[in-house]
């Protein structure tokens, strides 16, 4: 009886470093996420609304003049995937309205 706690106590022990390893990559990832998803959310924000200046352009037939063009539907997307030692890029994207 003793010899079968000692030998449960010692498979609970050894496979406790592995679950506490795998929780901290799991709660990485999850924060890592989380601060990407929040980074998002603000550029989102940011950029919702954003008037683009005038734009004129000679052509040979004459002149063209974009103006008023304002930037909705922002819609910013990110890398997710948790990788040692890469880099996380923005991709923004729109529908420009004039």
């Amino acid at each position: 009886m003793l010899h079968t706690f000692l030998l449960i106590w010692l498979a609970v022990q050894t496979f406790q470093p592995v679950t506490a390893y795998n929780l901290v990559i799991d709660t990485q990832r999850k924060g890592i996420n989380s601060y990407f998803q929040s980074l998002r959310k603000d550029y989102e924000h940011l950029l919702e609304g954003y008037e683009i200046p005038t734009v004129s352009k000679k052509r040979f037939l004459g002149k063209i003049e974009l103006t008023e063009i304002t930037v909705q539907n922002v819609a910013v997307e990110s890398t997710t995937d948790i990788v040692a030692e890469t880099d996380h890029y923005l991709k923004v994207s729109s529908c420009c309205c004039p």
